[in-house]
């Protein structure tokens, strides 16, 4: 969860993921979130995706989109709870 102001106003923005073992392939779900987002953010670095020099937090190097659209191809979905304020 984030909050801040945009455009003059206080607002609030949060994310949720819930995952699961993954029985067929027998792992868990925190090695799925934890392994697949290092693969991921890994595989955009190599590639160029990654913004900046430095030392930087991922919010601030890898493009959130991006990033989610790539857990939603492993089946990792990343849900939206929107503006609270």
């Amino acid at each position: 969860t984030v909050e801040g102001t945009k455009n003059g106003r206080d607002t609030m923005r949060g994310w949720e993921v819930l995952d699961y073992y993954d029985v067929e392939h027998g792992v868990s779900a925190m090695m799925r979130t934890t392994g697949y987002s290092l693969a991921i953010t890994g595989q955009m670095q190599a590639s160029g995706h990654a913004r900046g020099a430095g030392v930087l937090t991922p919010d601030e190097a890898v493009p959130a989109e991006r990033y989610i659209d790539e857990l939603r191809k492993r089946g990792i979905v990343v849900k939206e709870i929107g503006n609270r304020k």
